[in-house]
């Protein structure tokens, strides 16, 4: 499996996202995360551990111009 992490279009602002492809590149699915303050988020790394868990990283914004860093844990694949 294949796993990619960004951004998505969200109206104004953007999501986290990240996909799971298989080998051939057909998506098998995809997650998006809005942060607390719906603004611009974007995945930037993610690692699964050894027991399946997917940690999204990347930033959020908590604000007018502010961003903090994000780490989501996601259920396990």
């Amino acid at each position: 499996m294949l796993y990619v992490c960004g951004a998505v279009k969200a109206g104004n602002t953007s999501d986290m996202l990240l996909y799971q492809l298989t080998a051939g590149g057909n998506m098998v699915w995809d997650i998006t995360y809005n942060g607390q303050a719906n603004g611009i988020d974007a995945a930037t790394d993610m690692v699964i551990d050894a027991q399946g868990r997917i940690f999204l990283t990347g930033q959020t914004q908590n604000g007018v111009s502010k961003f903090d860093y994000t780490t989501v844990k996601l259920s396990q694949i």
